[in-house]
């Protein structure tokens, strides 16, 4: 696929395929007819993930000239991407937890078969080629390209997401992403997307036929949920908001250096409240002198923080968060010297103090 980088080339495209092409993309978009003939789409992808265009005017364009019942499904196609984008932002562990696992996966025989395009699935290993040389799948392919390497040659999905972002023009971080785990079945919990043979023939207009698969496999199941807190930001925001070092730690995680912290030796009465959105969390009568350089409380209050499993730095440990807008608290530990037997380790970039009114 050629990808010309400036705005006239984008907008070029985009008004052929509504002069000529749009007509087909109802009834023929899932057809993959190779990489000479791609008359049934627009290939307009790379163009709006490097915003030389954008959805918004891609389809104010296209309404323009037709009513919605004739290019819907377009439309609809442009904005799952939208639509994906959102739903990250909204949920930005997603992102780090498929950074982490990427950590921990190793790159085995079977994916470097996979990876060199040679497998035993004649379809998927021209597929990588396609991948590699001209850095565009079709959209349905792509699907299909996935529910291979996951369920037939069993490989990690967050691997194969990898793939596709070292080779695509057009790669988004929502959309492929959120693409791999819909079709994995963690997406949409329980629901996967199976390639099957016949599906693959009928939509490369027979070019692959009989393709043996594993068209019974069962979901990909992972139990991390990702809440969505009441209290949300975009990154921006939370930049504006905050100064530099209470966002690394609370939206990035970081950790402030022991004994630098203004409310390490702090004992007055009052309330700890998250730096971020203001919501209660500690009162002062847990909080305790427990010598590690950072405050320490042996509970927090009720409902206020949410505890997450963490496993980052070849350790487990448990993440506590604000329950009203995920900000990071720190980590809490079973070690305290009170009766609660805890320890909340938190940092003091992540809490503001109010004082008790006399």
């Amino acid at each position: 696929m050629q990808f010309i980088t400036s705005r006239s080339e984008a907008l070029d495209k985009l008004n052929k395929f509504i002069e000529s092409d749009i007509s087909n993309y109802n009834t023929k978009r899932n057809f993959d007819f190779g990489v000479t003939n791609r008359h049934n789409v627009s290939c307009l992808s790379p163009y709006i993930t490097h915003r030389l265009i954008t959805e918004y005017e891609t389809a104010k364009l296209v309404l323009k000239k037709y009513p919605f019942q004739k290019v819907d499904k377009f439309i609809q196609e442009i904005f799952w991407r939208v639509y994906w984008k959102g739903w990250l932002e909204l949920r930005p562990k997603v992102c780090t937890d498929f950074i982490e696992d990427l950590k921990s996966i190793k790159e085995d025989k079977n994916y470097l078969q996979a990876v060199n395009a040679e497998t035993e699935i004649e379809c998927f290993n021209e597929w990588v080629n396609e991948l590699k040389n001209f850095n565009y799948l079709h959209n349905h392919t792509r699907m299909l390209f996935a529910s291979i390497w996951i369920f037939t040659l069993g490989l990690p999905w967050q691997k194969g997401a990898e793939f596709f972002m070292k080779h695509l023009y057009d790669g988004d971080a929502a959309s492929n992403t959120l693409s791999w785990r819909w079709v994995a079945g963690i997406q949409t919990k329980g629901k996967n997307y199976l390639a099957k043979s016949w599906n693959i023939s009928k939509f490369t207009n027979n070019k692959y036929k009989n393709v043996k698969l594993n068209e019974t496999a069962f979901p990909i199941i992972d139990k991390r949920e990702y809440k969505i807190y009441p209290v949300q930001k975009s990154e921006e925001e939370w930049k504006t908001k905050l100064d530099s070092n209470s966002f690394q730690i609370l939206r990035k995680k970081g950790t402030e250096y022991p004994f630098t912290g203004k409310y390490n030796d702090h004992f007055e009465e009052g309330t700890y409240k998250c730096k971020g959105c203001g919501a209660s969390l500690y009162d002062s009568s847990s909080k305790f002198d427990s010598s590690c350089g950072w405050p320490s409380y042996d509970a927090s209050i009720k409902g206020a923080l949410e505890f997450i499993r963490d496993t980052t730095h070849e350790m487990l440990r448990t993440e506590i968060v604000c329950s009203n807008c995920g900000g990071h608290q720190g980590h809490v530990f079973q070690d305290g010297p009170t009766a609660t037997g805890e320890r909340y380790c938190v940092n003091s970039a992540s809490i503001n103090f109010q004082p008790k009114e006399k």
